[in-house]
């Protein structure tokens, strides 16, 4: 051990642990306040986030010393749950939110609002179930302490649950308690978005994922005209995002862009640059549609980079995935892999299981378009059991499309008419009609040579009945072709 200036390392781990083991406990709590207090006084408060977990964990171990150090730790627990989130650290971010939930001087609503928190991260890895229990408990908080604003949060988060999973059945009472929370607290609160226009943004994303295109839409241009009358022109912009994206699984591609392109204004001008990539990285997802291979590659390597530049891994690994899949429409399949292979990594990084099997998935295409149909094979059955495992049943839509491609290369056609089925049956629970019109098309030119005629006109049936509920109009002109 060497000393300078009062300062001293440790040769070993060992002795230092040894060195504080002597220590008496209360001598120990008094070094921790001092401890905490010294880094306070060094540490401008704008830069203490990286070390809010360090501080937090210095004011518990001193509250023997300093009672009042109990409100500091919660503080500083706060700090870091949020500052893990930032970097989508999310099973350090669970574990800090618990510690803020079981905190002896927690209230109420703070215990609600870090249960929610709770929940949705968890169910971001892939843990449905426990995170929906976990939900529960904090709308129930919520519902205890008359806490609208964070009633409505809960409810949300567990509308995405049962979206995600199909089960829109379980969905119907939390939809109610969202529209009489709007009715019976109307008003908004100064500076804040008010419950009707938080409620109007959830209920659209829960259609949306539902596949109810109509009510969507209009829960959306609600919360859009709401948003701007109450002067929310980010909230609007997000909004216009979702919107986008609907009108863009719709078949209205330049109504998406369009959208796109006026809430990319609103969101260069408020700075926040995680809404701003996920727009930017959107606008690239249809420019694919629309054939602008140039656009979209440079829009989508522009999202990548803000990804990047506040570490935002999740989003990065949706953004590679696109532009994986962007790659491989143009043949580019060693770069394609190369992206798709790194989104993976970041998945796994960030315990987002539930997004490894969705890239899993676009993997599983790219390896069999590349001519590995054996390989891709195999990534879409790890991708299918993932995804069954977190109840993503849109996932398993993709991956099983991805799998009977594989078969069919390798000359298993009855497994892969099997998983065409399969498929197709997955995405008519989920009301999914693109999805729908992908499968039954695929299944059509399956059965076309077999001579069983009357199958083959029922998949072309289907394939043109739900092109015509969401515009794709090139799969009712191909049919029609097919058939002339």
């Amino acid at each position: 051990m060497t000393g300078a200036e009062g300062v001293y390392l440790f040769r070993h781990a060992m002795l230092r642990d040894a060195a504080y083991e002597l220590q008496l406990p209360a001598d120990r709590a008094a070094l921790h306040a001092h401890a905490l207090r010294a880094l306070e006084q060094h540490i401008p408060d704008p830069d203490r986030a990286p070390l809010a977990a360090e501080l937090a964990d210095h004011a518990r171990a001193g509250i023997a010393a300093e009672p009042g150090l109990a409100r500091t730790e919660l503080a500083y627990l706060r700090r870091a749950a949020m500052f893990a989130d930032k970097g989508f650290e999310l099973a350090q971010a669970v574990a800090l939110w618990r510690r803020v939930a079981g905190h002896e001087q927690v209230d109420t609503a703070t215990r609600a609002f870090a249960l929610a928190e709770i929940g949705a991260r968890l169910h971001g890895m892939g843990q449905a179930e426990p995170a929906a229990a976990v939900l529960r408990q904090a709308k129930q908080l919520a519902e205890q302490a008359a806490d609208i604003s964070q009633i409505v949060v809960a409810t949300d988060a567990l509308l995405n649950i049962h979206a995600t999973a199909g089960r829109f059945d379980l969905a119907e009472p939390e939809v109610e308690l969202l529209r009489r929370c709007a009715r019976e607290h109307p008003d908004k609160p100064d500076g804040k978005p008010s419950v009707r226009l938080r409620v109007h943004g959830a209920l659209g994303r829960f259609f949306d994922t539902a596949g109810d295109t109509a009510t969507a839409r209009s829960e959306y241009e609600a919360a859009i005209a709401l948003a701007e009358a109450e002067g929310q022109h980010h909230m609007a912009a997000v909004c216009r995002v979702n919107l986008a994206g609907l009108l863009g699984e719709s078949g209205d591609l330049a109504g998406a862009l369009a959208m796109l392109r006026r809430a990319r204004e609103s969101l260069e001008i408020s700075g926040i640059l995680r809404p701003l990539a996920i727009c930017v990285g959107n606008i690239g997802w249809v420019e694919v549609q629309l054939d602008r291979p140039d656009e979209a590659e440079a829009s989508l390597r522009h999202a990548a980079n803000l990804c990047r530049q506040i570490g935002a891994r999740f989003d990065l690994a949706t953004v590679l995935g696109n532009l994986g899949n962007a790659l491989a429409d143009q043949t580019r399949y060693d770069e394609a892999e190369a992206l798709l292979t790194e989104a993976l990594a970041l998945c796994r990084e960030a315990g987002q299981r539930r997004h490894e099997g969705i890239v899993l998935g676009d993997l599983a295409l790219v390896r069999t378009r590349s001519g590995n149909p054996q390989q891709g094979a195999e990534l879409a059955r790890q991708a299918i059991a993932i995804n069954t495992g977190f109840n993503n049943l849109r996932s398993v839509v993709v991956a099983r499309q991805a799998l009977a491609n594989a078969l069919a290369l390798m000359g298993a056609a009855e497994e892969s008419e099997r998983e065409l089925r399969a498929g197709l049956e997955t995405a008519r629970v989920i009301n999914q009609p693109r999805w729908v019109c992908l499968l039954a098309w695929s299944l059509a030119m399956l059965l076309k040579d077999t001579g069983r005629q009357a199958e083959f006109h029922a998949a072309l049936d289907e394939c043109v009945a739900a092109a015509n509920r969401v515009g794709m109009t090139e799969y009712v002109n191909k049919a029609a072709a097919l058939r002339g």
